[in-house]
């Protein structure tokens, strides 16, 4: 089994929140299905 260190967690949670922040104004103007693909193209 694979565990992963700090410093790696660390990064991913940072690029998950980087994503999150580029489609949130597409959430706030109601763009759902354009935030949503932008999410999941990345």
């Amino acid at each position: 089994m694979y565990c992963m260190s700090r410093r790696e967690e660390a990064e991913l949670i940072e690029q998950a929140m980087q994503r999150a922040q580029d489609i949130a104004p597409l959430i706030v103007e109601g763009k759902l299905e354009a935030a949503m693909l932008k999410l999941h193209s990345a």
